[in-house]
């Protein structure tokens, strides 16, 4: 931002960016259970439980993804989020 533009703040869409985070952090596990459980996949030593806690641990190289993306560089942005990414 340069310094002449004022940032305009909008906290209605906060309550959309929690339902997509929280939905795809339960929704993905879930239907990958439903769609290995409906093909006929052996889903034995594999509960949804697991499954929870195997995305949320990938999603965690995002936290300081997050905290690099405050820096004021679009490049390091850039960076931090495919770096992220590759590591997720």
């Amino acid at each position: 931002l340069r310094v002449s533009e004022e940032f305009d703040t909008d906290y209605s869409l906060v309550t959309a960016a929690a339902t997509m985070i929280y939905g795809s952090l339960v929704g993905v596990p879930v239907a990958a259970y439903a769609f290995m459980k409906f093909t006929g996949q052996s889903t034995g030593t594999i509960d949804i439980k697991h499954l929870l806690c195997v995305y949320g641990y990938s999603l965690t190289w995002f936290i300081p993804v997050s905290l690099l993306c405050v820096a004021p560089s679009s490049i390091l942005q850039w960076i931090a989020v495919l770096g992220g990414l590759a590591c997720s």
